[in-house]
């Protein structure tokens, strides 16, 4: 039996298990040895579109009066999602559509898995059934769906290019942020890599343009994580709470950290990993690509709920790779990288230990966020610092014509 049907066996006796404790102990209580907190109904997520059905029977716009959620929450979804509805998709269908989210991420996961070599997949299972990942299962959030989406991009990227762009353009009509994963493009050639980037960068443009207002009526009304969420205004938000006197300081700092990192990347493009061809071109450099693609836009953007870090799933086997070869120039860095997306994905269990301390919740909250910027930054250098080689031949042709015009 090989390794890949080994992890098989296992995941799906995982499932199993987890099956069998919902009704031994309970639905609640079996999350709860995650710490994964539950709502009062299952498939909370998926609610907020299968009950939009009675909004649109009587006259009403879910994505501003969405009165048939069991929370009052609007349908903060584009409105492709509202196609749905107009096939027959009501409440009734809240189970079924949230068991077909479930079963797709697994099929993703099945599908990203098949691919890697024996020995990545011995750190990948521990971080596949994380906190963080339980938390979007729980509530059948559509980042599952997305998950099955981009790892068919990092399938289809090198011999399928139009697959993959017309892969990435569904996945980011549905959520947006999926535009990031154009970064897989980089195993292509020069030419082919920037048609495709160009060409899904020019969709997006105009499919963002057409629905601006409603763009930003999804981002007045989605609720922020704060506690269980990373992005580059959890910091200030948080503090904004605490203390609101505090806020302008909090953005200061924010700003401040996001320009010092961006100006130590900047620098690394005159230190580039020397990555071999067959590593750069990769089927591991591709997930790389796309799990800190996305990541890195998702971070930037301002919040995100901590279940949508299932995307750094996709990080782990290169990252493994460069942490075993002590030959490689970003060894350490790699192995530190992992025990903080390792720390980032579980610090939702390893919060309730510092609940009996005093100021427990306060250092359980800064040790999350400093390691969700580690792994921020440390994304970025590596992902810089292993681009092709004719990325660093069009840096380096712009800064001699930059050079030249500042001479004369």
């Amino acid at each position: 039996m090989n390794q890949f049907s080994k992890f098989s066996i296992i995941l799906l006796l995982s499932i199993l298990v987890i099956g069998g404790l919902f009704r031994v102990i309970g639905y609640s209580e079996t999350w709860q040895l995650w710490n994964v907190p539950t709502m009062d109904l299952h498939f909370a997520d998926v609610r907020v579109i299968t009950h939009a059905s009675e909004s649109i029977a009587a006259g009403k716009d879910p994505l501003i009066e969405n009165i048939a959620d069991p929370w009052g929450r609007q349908l903060n979804y584009p409105r492709v999602w509202q196609s749905l509805l107009f096939l027959g998709i009501n409440e009734k269908h809240t189970t079924l559509l949230g068991f077909l989210f479930i079963s797709l991420f697994f099929a993703g996961v099945i599908l990203f898995i098949r691919g890697l070599k024996p020995t990545n997949l011995l750190i990948f299972f521990p971080l596949l059934l994380s906190p963080a990942v339980m938390m979007g299962v729980e509530r059948a959030n559509t980042d599952l769906l997305i998950f099955f989406l981009l790892s068919l991009i990092v399938i289809f990227a090198k011999k399928r290019a139009n697959l993959a762009m017309l892969t990435i353009g569904i996945a980011s009509i549905l959520k947006l942020y999926p535009i990031f994963a154009t970064g897989v493009f980089l195993i292509l050639d020069r030419k082919k890599a920037l048609t495709c980037i160009f060409i899904c960068s020019c969709v997006m443009v105009l499919y963002c343009v057409m629905t601006f207002s409603d763009i930003l009526k999804i981002r007045e009304v989605t609720p922020i994580g704060v506690v269980l969420g990373y992005g580059a205004r959890v910091f200030q938000t948080s503090v904004g709470e605490i203390y609101y006197p505090w806020l302008y300081q909090a953005k200061v700092l924010t700003i401040a950290g996001i320009a010092f990192i961006g100006i130590r990347a900047v620098t690394l493009f005159k230190i580039r990993l020397r990555v071999s061809s067959d590593v750069e071109s990769s089927y591991e450099m591709n997930g790389f690509r796309v799990g800190s693609c996305v990541f890195l836009g998702t971070f930037l953007v301002g919040t995100n709920w901590d279940y949508r870090m299932m995307i750094l799933l996709f990080t782990v086997p290169q990252l493994w790779v460069w942490a075993k070869n002590s030959m490689c120039a970003v060894s350490m860095q790699s192995k530190a990288t992992l025990v903080f997306i390792s720390f980032s994905l579980w610090s939702m269990f390893l919060a309730q230990f510092t609940r009996g301390i005093p100021y427990g919740p306060l250092i359980g909250f800064v040790l999350d966020e400093f390691s969700n910027w580690f792994v921020f930054a440390s994304l970025l250098f590596l992902l810089i610092r292993s681009l092709p080689e004719w990325v660093f031949e069009i840096l380096s042709s712009f800064q001699k014509t930059v050079t030249k015009l500042q001479s004369r």
